[in-house]
């Protein structure tokens, strides 16, 4: 494939800062989770996100974005899930001409039944309508991928390439899916975090809280065509 390394986005967390071009998010509520930047944070090369139970049944989530937007490219991060049915999760997301598109690289959440050796990718697209609600005009296509052989504790490499025509996902460096890209030609933002699905999966269960996802490195590469 066409690409070339975004130096901007990609961090191997070297430093115990987050690079200039990531911002972690404090204060956005998808209840009963709200976001906190103080639960990210990096330790000996490696960024842990954590959730954190608050009281009544609150938590405090995760939630990393990039300042720089994408438009094609992959993206490859290795990560260790944690066990727990907080959904921990790689995405892509903008809004553009009232429509919400959005990418996921992965959603998994090992503790919730049924999920324990799964990785979920899936595609949105969201129309605004003040007169219906969002669900009239929400197209989305999940793919739920289990296998035994796939420990979702252990460290793995995911990946996504987002070009022009196609989106490929990867699980390490083996071929999970591919699609036609139909709809996804703007700019999207990067999001690496974790929230609390009530009506989904869940609450977690206290005894897997706190819990952290672990991530080694982003790295990102832009797209670009060779012949254009």
């Amino acid at each position: 494939m066409p690409f070339i390394p975004n130096r901007n986005l990609t961090t191997e967390f070297d430093a115990p800062q987050l690079p200039e071009t990531w911002q972690a998010i404090t204060g956005y509520q998808r209840l009963p989770g709200t976001t906190d930047a103080r639960q990210i944070a990096i330790e000996n090369g490696v960024a842990h996100f954590t959730v954190t139970p608050l009281n009544a049944a609150t938590y405090a989530t995760p939630l990393l974005v990039s300042n720089i937007p994408m438009h094609y490219g992959r993206i490859e991060i290795r990560a260790k899930i944690a066990e727990t049915n907080a959904v921990q999760a790689v995405w892509l997301y903008g809004e553009e001409g009232g429509v919400a598109r959005e990418i996921d690289l992965f959603e998994i959440a090992p503790a919730a039944e049924g999920w324990e050796h799964a990785l979920q990718t899936n595609w949105h697209r969201i129309e605004s309508d003040g007169d219906q609600p969002a669900s009239t005009h929400h197209l989305m296509d999940p793919q739920s991928h289990t296998s035994l052989a796939y420990d979702p504790l252990e460290w793995h490499t995911y990946a996504l390439e987002w070009t022009p025509t196609a989106i490929f996902w990867y699980l390490d460096g083996r071929p999970l899916r591919i699609e036609a890209n139909l709809d996804f030609h703007t700019q999207l933002n990067l999001f690496i975090g974790a929230e609390i699905h009530a009506n989904w999966l869940g609450l977690p269960e206290e005894k897997t809280l706190p819990a952290t996802m672990l991530i080694d490195y982003i790295r990102v590469w832009d797209y670009y065509d060779p012949f254009a």
